[in-house]
């Protein structure tokens, strides 16, 4: 029985099986979150409903380029490659400061509770 692979050996090989594809999104491995908490690229807990998703952008001849962001958990990974290079490009430009206050104003009680709405016959 072989080894499992690492995240990028599996970027890889999704690469060599899908020769037209340049983008690829999957959901971030629990080591790739962990180092990039290290990094200081990703300090912040995602909101309920989001998590911590890889963009892995081949780049000739055989080099991979990563980032790593959120995006909602229900997210669908199987995309083509247009989907999948906005969706990078989507990671690429978050920032951990604006994920700080994306899940700030996400986390945040209402001041007022909402009105009930009067029930129309």
């Amino acid at each position: 029985m072989s080894a499992p692979l690492t995240p990028a050996q599996a970027d890889r090989r999704f690469f060599a099986r899908f020769t037209h594809r340049y983008h690829r999104i999957r959901v971030a491995a629990l080591c790739e979150v962990e180092a990039a908490r290290r990094k200081q690229a990703l300090t912040v807990s995602p909101p309920e409903g989001y998590r911590a998703f890889i963009g892995t952008k081949l780049v000739p001849p055989g080099g991979l380029t990563f980032v790593i962001g959120i995006l909602r958990d229900d997210c669908d990974t199987d995309m083509g490659e247009e989907d999948a290079r906005k969706a990078f490009r989507l990671l690429r430009k978050q920032s951990d400061a604006q994920l700080t206050a994306w899940a700030a104003e996400r986390n945040r009680q209402p001041e007022h509770p909402p009105r009930r709405r009067p029930r129309v016959a």
